[in-house]
């Protein structure tokens, strides 16, 4: 790789062949100290920011910072338009064209009740399609959520709103 160096080659290679000698090599090496120590800053830098580029808000890169960031293999990533849930039945004006409960007979003309369409729960009732459900392992949950919340806000869309729950 074009950024592996190795400082004890390079210093062999530009002390002169009459002035290698242990103690003047051992000068050299810690005088090179401070820049093997930034050289290695560097180096971890570098990792953190190909790690950052390769990673993505699609589900099996998010899935897997998380594993990764908590040595876990217990989070999933599912989307919030699942049907599960209680059912719930919901009177507005100007519904035509809206799923009928079950009791409702279309041919019956009732006493000026507008239509009964079926939604899901009542927490999935207003919320955007652009949700989705982090489904974090129970320990995680309760000890260290505010990471788990860092790590996903760092690369989700902005698009997307994260919901959080226990596994």
């Amino acid at each position: 790789m074009i950024f592996r160096v190795d400082f004890d080659k390079w210093i062999l290679t530009v002390l002169p062949s009459f002035l290698r000698r242990r103690v003047l090599f051992a000068l050299c090496r810690a005088l090179c100290a401070p820049i093997k120590t930034l050289y290695g800053r560097f180096l971890d830098a570098r990792d953190a920011h190909i790690y950052r580029l390769t990673h993505s808000g699609q589900v099996c890169y998010l899935r897997a910072a998380l594993n990764d960031a908590f040595h876990s293999k217990g989070f999933d990533i599912v989307d919030y338009d699942d049907q599960r849930g209680e059912w719930v039945y919901a009177k507005a004006d100007n519904m035509a064209g809206q799923l009928k409960a079950k009791e409702e007979s279309p041919d019956v003309p009732g006493d000026g009740d507008p239509v009964m369409p079926i939604l899901y729960d009542e927490t999935r009732l207003n919320l955007p399609q652009n949700y989705f459900v982090v489904m974090v392992p129970g320990s995680i949950y309760t000890t260290r959520l505010d990471k788990v919340k860092t790590i996903v806000d760092k690369y989700r869309l902005l698009s997307k709103t994260p919901i959080y729950t226990p596994i």
